[in-house]
């Protein structure tokens, strides 16, 4: 799990994109779109004017109040907003006064840091006279007081925003020619910081198979899957997220809900849960396969013939994909060059033979012996020592689900 400031990880994305030619234009807002059977035609006024073009493909990746999903029809059922939030980086005349950590009132919640002059908050009193106003300086020091109690002025504010626990999820994420991805196709509550790898898995998930689509390579069918597949891990979140919401409410029967929570996160096994729910890392598709391993995490393990031992983490650190041959003759290992040869998915086989698979390789603690399958494709992460894992992510649920430690900054995304 990578913690990322979000401005620094929109400069490295936007660094990205131009060193592969890519023009992002800003200030943009689309005006109409038209489908067609060989295509969409966008509308559209910039800067300079207004603006048209013809695409094959139209993917909205415009937000939780996205124009694409309107115009192109996309129902979008969910719930609405119980409570109103915010979140700023600001100053403080007397910053001492304010304790560290999550502080509830019965007017609501305030989480101040871990990051240094950043807080958030939770507002029980309704919503602002004007949702739409831009934030100021003066509501955000009016809000603070009123929770907190706190007698402290904002001296200066150099962000803010609001956000609700509105939580909505598209009943598909393609309609013809037009697809959605990220807060577009879901919004929901911030907490937990699910948001941005959800939508990355989202583009990650859709952008090789249109890739495939646009070479001719599968037909156009293979796009249904992007919603099939993605559409349950986006009701799993919106699920999550609204019952952490649930445990901020002042009533005593969700404070008597979160004193259980408390105790639950002294649970090993509880945490364990938890971390796949809200890291991603439990996510499977149904992928209609009877091998029960297919889409499992397989964990660090030594593969290759006994005079050129590695280990599958070493083999992955360059971020391609993975084929572990274990044919006895490295046929597997041919074949997927000759098969994945101009495809935009990268493949790089290694040939372990069949002879060393029975000892190599485990999961979850469960031998594998005569079940692994001729290939297996995974991602993996650099990680510090499980005792330390398993300690942070203890924290990081206590601080989710229950509020008994410090809160993580809704700016602060996390990324798995």
């Amino acid at each position: 799990m990578l913690w990322v400031n979000q401005q620094g990880l929109e400069a490295i994305l936007g660094a990205r994109a131009a060193a592969l030619g890519i023009e992002v234009r800003r200030g943009c807002e689309v005006t109409g779109l038209e489908q067609h059977d060989d295509g969409v035609a966008l509308r559209w006024i910039s800067p300079d004017g207004p603006e048209h073009a013809r695409c094959a493909w139209l993917v909205g990746c415009d937000g939780g109040r996205s124009s694409i999903r309107k115009m192109a029809g996309f129902a979008f059922p969910g719930t609405p907003p119980s409570q109103f939030m915010y979140q700023a980086v600001l100053d403080l005349d007397h910053p001492e006064r304010l304790p560290r950590g999550s502080t509830r009132t019965p007017e609501g919640v305030v989480m101040n840091g871990p990051r240094p002059r950043w807080l958030a908050m939770h507002d029980y009193s309704g919503p602002p006279a004007d949702r739409n106003a831009p934030v100021t300086r003066e509501e955000i020091e009016g809000v603070l007081r009123r929770i907190s109690g706190a007698d402290v002025r904002v001296t200066a504010m150099e962000q803010a925003n609001r956000f609700t626990d509105s939580a909505r999820l598209v009943d598909t994420y393609r309609r013809d020619r037009v697809l959605l991805a990220g807060d577009a196709a879901h919004i929901h509550s911030p907490l937990g910081g699910q948001g941005l790898s959800l939508g990355l898995v989202d583009a990650a998930n859709l952008g090789w198979k249109l890739a495939a689509v646009i070479r001719g390579d599968k037909p156009d069918s293979l796009l249904d899957s992007y919603t099939s597949e993605r559409r349950p891990v986006a009701e799993a979140v919106l699920a999550n997220t609204l019952a952490q919401v649930a445990l901020t409410r002042p009533d005593p029967q969700s404070s008597a809900v979160r004193q259980i929570f408390a105790k639950l996160m002294e649970i090993d096994a509880v945490n364990d849960h938890l971390d796949g729910l809200t890291s991603g890392l439990a996510t499977r598709y149904d992928l209609g396969a009877e091998r029960d391993l297919v889409g499992r995490l397989t964990g660090d393990r030594p593969v290759g013939r006994a005079a050129a031992r590695t280990s599958l983490f070493a083999e992955m650190a360059e971020g391609e994909g993975i084929l572990l041959d274990a044919s006895p003759d490295g046929h597997a290992a041919a074949l997927a060059g000759t098969v994945m040869l101009g495809r935009a998915v990268v493949l790089r086989a290694v040939a372990i033979g069949a002879a060393n698979v029975a000892d190599d390789v485990t999961t979850g603690g469960q031998n594998v012996t005569g079940r692994l399958p001729v290939s297996v494709v995974a991602a993996v992460a650099s990680l510090p020592h499980p005792s330390q894992i398993r300690r942070r992510n203890a924290q990081l649920n206590a601080a989710r689900w229950s509020e008994t430690a410090e809160a993580s900054p809704a700016s602060e995304i996390r990324a798995t």
